[in-house]
């Protein structure tokens, strides 16, 4: 577990459990429901809820991170690859045109209270209520400004302190030498549009030479390469006696090949394996091979959410050739763009997620509509049916949650299985679901 200040208050960070303490004489809050608009940015923020503490001393915000997601702070940015540095770039952007927008709302442009993951998605932590809650440095400078510094901050290997403190010409003198164009473009751009036309076109270039060496690889010889620039193959101050050796072997091998083939074409009889040649050529290292550009493009789609998009890329793809990292990318973009039936089909074990997903979007046509035999959809389509018989078939066949537990209870409650749903309760260890069976099965009985 993790403390650090943060805009007048403490983060106790613990995993993905984050909770955020506001003391008192920091805001002007009364009352939960004066923060209702920070409950509602989907898309932008994490599941959070709040209360006071019970002396009434300080505003407790809990927020739940998504799996995959770290805070902009801790990423490392010299391994993160420049396609998500550069989705992540165009997601910063979008978030602060969010809150230009919001004319309710507030934060704090710091890389403590941004999170990113994998694809480059950007998240805001902490979203206040203007002058209700604090925002450090909200409105010391335009917003467009300070999403500018966290851009550069990606890039550079400056702290984010010194950046803020010391200014562009020093933020310049950080950056690494590949990103220095990047940055360039970051510092001269005056709209959202600019950094946007920046990013795509970056990425544009990226996968272009993507491209290019696909075809590349697949034009080359077997042992060797030509590159652009005509080199020598052999530098003799370089090759060791034993590297000679080896080369001088098979090119030896080689005439002999062509020469023992030639002696077969003149006598008709097969070549004889001549005993003196036994090394053989060594055998250049397979290269990494690289995503193909199809799947690049659509991780930079699902970065910015446009998953329809995305999904137009990936049925170009062989999904069973692509290892599971990618196939898990893969099916979230098919789902979240509309088409869990199709993720069911690339991967029946998928199917907790689509139903977990749909229920906690309300979207009891998708349940409805889906096609399989799995457990999992036929319980979830029996709830929906109020299938009781069904539910209690099926329930050693699901994963159990405190909901599905509750619905077991009242499908042997609807069936007057009222033993075996106090049974069923007990056995669970869950006191909150026994006390729910025991009121349920009196109010039955009562009736």
């Amino acid at each position: 577990m993790k403390r650090k200040s943060f805009n007048h208050g403490t983060l106790v960070i613990n995993q993905n459990k984050i909770r955020f303490k506001i003391p008192a004489k920091c805001m002007v809050v009364r009352t939960i429901q004066e923060l209702e608009p920070i409950f509602y940015t989907e898309g932008t923020s994490f599941q959070s809820t709040a209360w006071f503490s019970e002396d009434e001393q300080f505003l407790i915000l809990k927020y739940k991170v998504e799996p995959d997601f770290v805070s902009l702070e801790s990423i490392n940015r010299k391994k993160t690859d420049r396609v998500t540095k550069l989705n992540i770039t165009e997601n910063l952007a979008k978030l602060g045109e969010f809150f230009e927008q919001r004319n309710q709302l507030n934060t704090v442009f710091q890389p403590l209270n941004f999170y990113v993951n994998p694809d480059g998605l950007v998240k805001v932590l902490y979203c206040g209520v203007k002058n209700l809650l604090p925002a450090v440095g909200y409105e010391e400078e335009p917003i467009f400004e300070q999403v500018k510094r966290l851009i550069v901050f990606l890039f550079s290997d400056a702290s984010f302190d010194r950046l803020r403190e010391n200014g562009w010409d020093y933020a310049v003198q950080k950056v690494r030498n590949g990103d220095f164009w990047i940055v360039k473009q970051v510092l001269k751009a005056e709209t959202y549009q600019d950094l946007y036309r920046m990013v795509r076109s970056e990425i544009e270039e990226l996968i272009k030479l993507e491209d290019q060496k696909v075809k590349r690889s697949k034009g080359q010889g077997l042992l060797f390469r030509f590159t652009k620039e005509k080199k020598p193959l052999i530098k003799k101050s370089r090759l060791s006696k034993r590297e000679l050796l080896i080369t001088a072997l098979f090119c030896s091998a080689i005439f002999l090949s062509f020469t023992a083939g030639y002696l077969y074409q003149q006598s008709g009889k097969p070549p004889v394996k001549s005993p003196a040649v036994s090394a053989k050529a060594p055998v250049p290292p397979k290269e990494k091979t690289s995503k193909p550009p199809a799947l690049t493009r659509g991780y930079h789609y699902i970065s910015l959410k446009e998953y329809k998009k995305a999904v137009h890329e990936f049925e170009q793809l062989d999904f069973h050739q692509l290892d599971r990292d990618d196939q898990k990318k893969v099916l979230f973009a098919y789902l979240y763009a509309g088409q869990g039936q199709k993720a069911l089909e690339l991967d029946p074990d998928f199917a907790e997620v689509v139903v977990d997903d749909y229920i906690a979007k309300k979207n009891i046509r998708g349940i409805k509509e889906l096609k399989s035999d799995l457990p999992v959809v036929r319980f979830e389509q029996a709830v929906l049916r109020q299938d009781p018989e069904t539910i209690l078939q099926l329930q050693d066949k699901v994963k159990l949650d405190p909901r599905r537990s509750k619905i077991i209870v009242d499908a042997y409650i609807q069936t007057k299985q009222y033993k075996a749903a106090n049974t069923f309760a007990q056995t669970s260890g869950d006191a909150d679901l026994l006390h729910y069976a025991l009121y349920k099965i009196n109010e039955a009985i009562s009736r």
